[in-house]
């Protein structure tokens, strides 16, 4: 049982026994029990005694996951508790020191409460996501469910939007088209919410009231992907900022979307997925929660908009600028007088958390689209997978920097990540081919076609070579000698004399190199079943192939003295594959 398809509780609009027409198809009903939890959770935070509001939910969650019991006790905070745990996420040791101080006194723990809050998400959401009926009471988590998708509903835009003026000057009249929402609504009459009474917490707005206004929503998601490459930048303030708050908070929701995106097309798009029409399933997939959440990107160019978000602050070839407007009062980016830095993070780490989040925010466009029935589009958002994959592929391609182009693309989640990173490898590779045609042999490479059973005639044909990593990754094989042909043309020519135009040539053959081993590790993970894959011939001969390119790209770098770049997470591939451990 998962946390989409469980609805033994649910009261909402198609449960034929005993149904709510007003309630959302998730509402469940509250206990006696849970409405005491409820109550004493409202009071604390009423008293604004956040230390002792934290510490009796840290108290409750450590007794449950430390029993024995069967059947657990799980306390499940309310909506508005869930509201209130968010916002004290934003509120940083960096800027809110002394606040934080304030407000924690004794501070037992040692540690900050907005790191406690997040810890508390953290530890909930991996809750709900196992959502293990053995471990817990089926009505508790469904119960923990409705709570977070009242949130969330309160929080994703609900219809297309609405234009609102904004006048420049006596002739010229801007508009904006910004999405609308809906209220956060209390759906028990028992009980009473506390967000009527609060407008901040710890000195920030209360989460869904700022994320609800015009333009917040995209400005917040913009604002920590570029932030959080600050370390770069020597902006400190900004980075720390970010990555003790949004960056620990977005991939909470990005969590809490896909689980209410995959309720939603289990149980709310139709009764029977089987009966509908693919035309009528598509304009169901409009007001689904993740096409919701991307209405926030408000542009008729939708995929173009999409990727510049993603790579909001990463330097390309293109020469694209992008504005980042603050989303807190900006004097809450000064550091506070009694904050002291005792932790130094590294610029490869900053680089790694960014790209994670920035992946994580790309997967639940894929997984949009991976519903959408062949030969139908998608209308709002406007996507359309081959041309979505096309220009994510442009501009990995581009991407300046090596370590952000690795780091993009090298998953520390195969398992959900398989279903688009092997598809822009292939690509990306295809257009280091495409892009850069001078730097390659234009005659199809016949060595290991056969045991790939590639249409080589075709690709003699084409006069070109063309990766086939996808239609292989299940074979294993198949697969590797595949990769062996993607390395044989990444030889660098002898006839370019320039050192700068050296430089560029090992730097986009580096880019295809990394497509190759990352692909290679998406598919030892396809085929872990297969025995012995790490010591079976075919992964011989690719080890050979990788060890004969590595050294061929290190007499290069030294006979031109070129600029050597060293490798992140796919030092890891080599270390296992080749024993390699300093490329």
């Amino acid at each position: 049982m998962s946390g989409f398809d469980s609805v033994k509780y649910v009261k909402g609009w198609t449960n034929t026994t005993d149904f709510d027409p007003d309630a959302a198809h998730y509402f469940v009903n509250l206990s006696d029990k849970h409405l005491y939890n409820f109550e004493i959770l409202n009071s604390l935070t009423l008293l604004e005694n956040y230390e002792n509001l934290l510490t009796f939910m840290e108290l409750q969650t450590q007794k449950v996951l430390a029993s024995d019991d069967e059947e657990k006790e799980l306390l499940v905070p309310p909506f508005d508790i869930w509201i209130i745990l968010l916002t004290i996420g934003t509120a940083t040791n960096v800027s809110k020191d002394q606040v934080l101080k304030e407000s924690d006194v004794y501070n037992q723990s040692r540690a900050s409460l907005n790191k406690r809050a997040i810890k508390l998400l953290n530890i909930y959401s991996r809750i709900l996501i196992d959502f293990d009926t053995n471990k817990y009471s089926q009505y508790d988590l469904e119960l923990l469910r409705c709570q977070i998708f009242i949130v969330l509903d309160a929080i994703l835009p609900r219809t297309d939007g609405r234009t609102v003026g904004s006048s420049m000057s006596r002739t010229l009249r801007v508009k904006i088209h910004s999405p609308a929402y809906g209220e956060l609504q209390n759906p028990y009459s028992s009980y009473k919410d506390c967000l009527q009474q609060l407008d901040s917490i710890l000195g920030n707005k209360i989460i869904h009231k700022r994320l609800t206004q015009p333009g917040e929503m995209a400005n917040l998601l913009l604002f920590t992907f570029s932030n959080s490459l600050s370390k770069q930048q020597d902006n400190k303030v900004q980075f720390l900022s970010v990555y003790e708050s949004w960056m620990s908070i977005f991939p909470f929701l990005f969590e809490m979307i896909l689980l209410r995106q995959n309720y939603y097309i289990e149980n709310e798009s139709c009764r029977d997925r089987s009966q509908i029409a693919p035309a009528l399933f598509v304009q169901k997939l409009i007001e689904s929660p993740i096409a919701r959440y991307f209405r926030v990107i408000n542009s008729t160019q939708f995929v173009q908009r999409f990727i510049e978000y993603i790579f909001v602050d990463c330097p390309d070839h293109k020469s694209q600028t992008h504005f980042v407007n603050e989303i807190n009062d900006p004097k809450s980016f000064n550091i506070s007088s009694t904050y002291m830095d005792r932790i130094f993070y590294p610029p490869d780490y900053a680089i790694n958390c960014s790209m994670r989040l920035r992946r994580q925010f790309t997967f639940l466009a894929f997984h949009l689209l991976s519903v959408v029935p062949n030969g139908c589009n998608l209308i709002s958002p406007r996507m359309e997978i081959n041309k979505f994959i096309n220009e994510m592929a442009l501009e990995l391609y581009s991407l300046q920097e090596i370590t952000h182009f690795e780091s993009f693309l090298m998953s520390d989640n195969l398992e959900r990540d398989v279903i688009f990173i092997p598809l822009l490898l292939e690509t990306v590779f295809k257009s280091i081919l495409e892009q850069s045609r001078e730097l390659f042999n234009v005659e199809g490479h016949s060595k290991h076609r056969n045991l790939a059973n590639h249409n080589y005639k075709e690709s003699l044909k084409s006069k070109f070579y063309q990766p086939n990593f996808i239609n292989t990754i299940s074979n294993f094989t198949e697969a590797v000698s595949e990769y062996e042909i993607a390395l044989d043309h990444l030889h660098m020519k002898q006839d370019r004399n320039s050192k700068v135009a050296k430089q560029e040539e090992y730097e986009i053959k580096l880019k295809g190199f990394i497509c190759v081993l990352i692909m290679y590790n998406f598919c030892c993970f396809v085929n872990v079943n297969q025995t012995d894959i790490f010591s079976c011939r075919a992964s011989e001969h690719f080890s050979a192939s990788v060890k004969d390119i590595i050294t061929h790209f290190e007499e290069e770098i030294i006979k031109l003295d070129l600029e050597k770049k060293n490798l992140g997470g796919t030092k890891q591939i080599l270390s296992i594959l080749c024993h390699i451990n300093d490329f």
